[in-house]
């Protein structure tokens, strides 16, 4: 499509493989993705601040596994020894422990007798949330887990290109190095200033240029 108006700034993200960039920040959250089934335990916890790619790393094992997303509170009202026999592939994100010990117990359990694999997308580690059932967080601190680091130069410039791709916006290189020197250096910052910037070109009607950024601060994104 090339520099254009943006016309749907709320486009489905791309989720494949062959989109997620791996870089010094997620190395090894990618290598233990990589080396499933041969894991040492079956749970691992993926965690990392907001938008720092866990849901994609997790779409990444989806297509390596076909195991499918729950939240807890959908698990609560569902026959877990089914959906193990189904699929013994699993993946409950936004996790972060929102009450349902007795429940995420289970699935530990579930997992742990060899009837399956259970990845974790949470944002803190599980050594961190407040367990009240003593079983279940002795578990849960046993388990691998594995951070998502704060972006470096390269992953950043790599989210820069793939939020703009996934709204079908093309820069030219300068653009980019442009953005990447003005930009917030978290991930969610990141986000929202590219999210600012398609909305500008939008209102504005005018294409993503030097002009337009220089008019863009990280005081007016958040």
């Amino acid at each position: 499509m090339g520099q254009q108006f943006l016309l749907n700034f709320k486009t489905k993200p791309a989720y494949n493989a062959v989109d997620f960039f791996v870089s010094s920040s997620n190395e090894t959250a990618y290598k233990w993705i990589q080396q499933w089934p041969h894991w040492p335990h079956p749970v691992l916890a993926i965690y990392g601040q907001q938008g720092c790619g866990k849901s994609h790393l997790a779409h990444v094992w989806q297509e390596i596994t076909h195991a499918n997303f729950y939240e807890l509170e959908t698990l609560s009202h569902a026959n877990l020894e089914d959906i193990f026999d189904h699929n013994p592939c699993m993946i409950i994100d936004n996790i972060d422990h929102r009450g349902y010990e007795e429940l995420l117990f289970h699935i530990y359990n579930l997992a742990y007798s060899n009837k399956g694999y259970v990845l974790l997308v949470c944002e803190q580690s599980p050594e961190n949330w407040n367990i009240k059932l003593p079983d279940l967080r002795s578990r849960l601190n046993a388990i691998p887990k594995c951070k998502i680091e704060a972006p470096d130069e390269l992953l950043r410039l790599a989210l820069i290109q793939k939020l703009f791709t996934d709204q079908q916006i093309t820069l030219t290189e300068d653009l980019q190095q442009f953005i990447l020197e003005k930009a917030p250096s978290s991930f969610i910052g990141l986000q929202k200033y590219i999210e600012k910037i398609c909305y500008t070109s939008f209102v504005e009607k005018k294409k993503i240029s030097k002009n337009l950024l220089k008019k863009l601060s990280y005081s007016k994104v958040v």
